[in-house]
């Protein structure tokens, strides 16, 4: 029984077909210049008073989201972002934490304006701003992959 998955080429490797993909690209004129990123920010780490990372990420307005990140005790390769909603603060996800602590990666973080984060102005508090803001939240402190 054949198990090899060759990509849907029989009797060749699975790169057959790269070099027709890298000269449609390259023959591809861009409509515009591409935008790697329309956030920016600072990140500061630290530890809170029971040993658990604590991570600043500075939003792009200047607002300081607090984040916290427990790591597992043998690596794993799936990150969860936890959110809150209005009016609460990471603290509400006391026992789903306990629940997967030491198991994945699990990354909590205050909505501006809520818990140990900075103060937005009513200009910043938005949907789309915490959109932006998660985004930022993800880029900062969530690696590559689920």
């Amino acid at each position: 029984m054949r198990t090899f998955h060759t990509g849907g080429v029989a009797g060749e490797d699975i790169t057959h077909g790269l070099p027709r993909i890298v000269e449609l690209f390259e023959a591809r004129t861009p409509k515009s210049a591409s935008l790697m990123a329309d956030v920016s920010g600072v990140i500061r780490l630290g530890e809170n008073d029971k040993g658990e990372k604590v991570i600043t990420v500075v939003a792009d307005d200047g607002v300081p989201l607090h984040v916290e990140v427990d790591e597992p005790d043998q690596p794993s390769s799936v990150t969860v972002v936890f959110l809150h909603g209005y009016a609460l603060n990471l603290d509400c996800w006391h026992f789903q934490r306990a629940a997967y602590r030491g198991l994945i990666r699990t990354v909590f973080y205050d909505h501006r304006s809520h818990g140990r984060s900075g103060r937005s102005s009513r200009e910043g508090a938005t949907i789309d701003q915490l959109g932006v803001d998660l985004r930022q939240v993800l880029d900062e402190v969530v690696p590559e992959g689920p």
